[in-house]
């Protein structure tokens, strides 16, 4: 017949000892471990102080370039080429200044024939004015 298992008798040694009073004094070893590792203030709030000196940093890069490109220029006085043309009238060439009056009173003919030729086509075909621009 089989024997019963007795636990006292067949324990198995573990290898594995602890000292003398060491579960007991384990709590007062970790508090006071824990009293003496005190965080630096860097360490505490590194995550802030990075966020505050990128912010510092963004805001001067923006406050130099909006100082420099805020540079103030002096208005200039516009001259008055009437005065100009007048007083200088003798180094301009006379064919150069016929030609180029020539051309503005050209420009302004031929709108004015222009204009003519579109009112006579309205006159003739009997169109009013306001219903053009309402088709328009």
């Amino acid at each position: 017949m089989k024997q019963k298992f007795n636990i006292e008798n067949d324990k198995i040694k573990s290898g594995f000892s602890a000292p003398n009073n060491y579960f007991t004094e384990l709590e007062v070893n970790i508090q006071q471990r824990i009293s003496q590792k005190k965080a630096s203030f860097f360490n505490r709030y590194k995550y802030v102080l990075s966020g505050v000196a990128t912010c510092v940093i963004g805001v001067s890069i923006w406050f130099i370039q909006a100082t420099e490109n805020n540079t103030i220029i002096a208005p200039q006085p516009t001259p008055n080429y009437a005065l100009y043309i007048n007083d200088n009238i003798e180094d301009f060439d006379e064919e150069l200044i016929y030609e180029s009056y020539a051309e503005a009173s050209n420009t302004t003919s031929a709108r004015a024939a222009e204009d003519e030729v579109y009112s006579s086509y309205l006159i003739d075909n009997d169109i009013d004015e306001n219903t053009l621009m309402d088709e328009l």
